[in-house]
């Protein structure tokens, strides 16, 4: 749960920047992404 919840076709609910987009990508494809990477990524 939470802001980082993924959809089919929808990678995230919150604004991200380009170079976000594929950290996010991965952990919606199932790989595991630290929060923390997450955060510092996105609010760059």
């Amino acid at each position: 749960s939470g802001p980082w919840m993924c959809y089919p076709g929808y990678a995230f609910k919150v604004p991200a920047l380009p170079g976000c987009r594929p950290v996010l990508l991965l952990q919606c494809n199932g790989s595991q992404v630290p929060e923390a990477v997450l955060r510092d990524c996105c609010q760059q």
